[in-house]
């Protein structure tokens, strides 16, 4: 109890919470308290690794979740927490790549703003955004990568892509946010 209190859950080994647990476990299985004192031990733990997950330490993360697998009544939320480690990792994959904006369901796309100097002196062009599209399908973070001719489209083109609105970007039940690349051009008819 004092070591759970005291955060000593896997460490120092010999001296943590885990051991003692285990070596009454094994020693004395019907010990009156130890599935509570187990429980105590899974939070505490269980809240460790969702830290881990929260700061992107993948490695602590991960070696929490077997420790925790490994416990009399750690498994189902072992489980719990490998799924949100699993999610958090795909996330961070979502946005460290961008995607084609084909790629992405495009829902509604007001029209631009043609810039009115362009407009007047027939200036055509295309502009070149990354963005991320939050988890309700808005864009984010617009931010332009290069433009044709530099200094001249890239605010319309900012503009108009933040008032796009995509379908959320959802594999296998959870939705992410979705770094994507689109190029905007504009041209004269």
């Amino acid at each position: 109890e004092n070591r759970v209190r005291d955060g000593a859950l896997t460490e120092p080994a010999g001296d943590s919470a885990l051991d003692y647990l285990r070596r009454l476990q094994s020693e004395q299985p019907d010990f009156a308290g130890l599935a509570a004192a187990w429980d105590r031990w899974v939070a505490a733990f269980a809240s460790k690794a969702r830290q881990a997950i929260a700061a992107r330490d993948w490695t602590a993360a991960e070696t929490a979740v077997r420790t925790m697998d490994q416990t009399p009544r750690g498994a189902t939320t072992s489980a719990s927490l490998r799924e949100q480690l699993e999610s958090e990792r795909l996330q961070e994959q979502y946005l460290a790549t961008a995607a084609p904006a084909s790629e992405l369901n495009l829902l509604e796309a007001p029209p631009m703003v043609y810039p009115p100097d362009a407009l007047r002196r027939n200036i055509e062009g295309w502009v070149d955004l990354d963005f991320v599209v939050d988890r309700t399908g808005h864009p984010k973070n617009v931010t332009v990568i290069a433009a044709e001719p530099v200094g001249r489209f890239e605010e319309a083109a900012r503009t108009a892509v933040a008032t796009y609105r995509y379908a959320p970007f959802e594999r296998a039940g959870h939705v992410y946010e979705r770094r994507g690349q689109l190029r905007v051009r504009f041209t004269l008819n």
